[in-house]
């Protein structure tokens, strides 16, 4: 009886550690994880486990559903990140599709108020920002104009003036 009780106890545990290893794994393939992953991963170097977070990400989720990751996620810095991942050659490819993907969902938002000023924001960031965010206000066209107009009026925004 012992032993019978002992291998049910054996089998318990090995049924227990499958449940724990497939919530796990499900879990890496949450696409608030992998993004945080890729992110993290390129910071630290490890191009690699980058590359399989980036992958698996752009195999998960629609370019909409990658924006609103994004957007979610702690890093607010991505364009950097990006940057820093375009020049990693195993990961050039992946860090493009991923830039490009977030570009083209970005520019299909392109017409929303709260966007279009962020966007106008964006173009004192530096050189990559200020070319996406051109981007996005040349797509969201005459949608965009009351608000540029708005900052060229606004003394308090002097630094956007020949920006915009």
């Amino acid at each position: 009886m012992d032993l019978l009780h002992h291998r049910s106890r054996g089998v318990l545990a090995m049924a227990l550690l499958a449940c724990l290893v497939s919530a796990a794994s499900a879990k890496e393939q949450d696409p608030a994880s992998l993004w945080a992953d890729f992110n993290h991963y390129v910071r630290i170097a490890r191009p690699d486990l980058a590359e399989a977070a980036g992958t698996a990400l752009m195999g998960s989720v629609k370019p909409q559903e990658l924006l609103d990751t994004v957007e979610a996620g702690e890093y607010q810095d991505y364009e950097l990140t990006l940057d820093r991942a375009i020049k990693v050659d195993t990961l050039r490819d992946t860090a493009q599709q991923l830039a490009e993907t977030i570009q083209s969902a970005r520019i299909e938002r392109s017409r929303e108020p709260q966007r279009i000023q962020a966007d106008i924001r964006k173009l004192a960031q530096g050189k990559r920002a200020n070319f996406n965010a051109t981007q996005r206000l040349k797509a969201a066209g005459q949608f965009a104009a009351p608000y540029l107009v708005a900052t060229l009026l606004d003394e308090d925004q002097q630094n956007l003036h020949p920006l915009v």
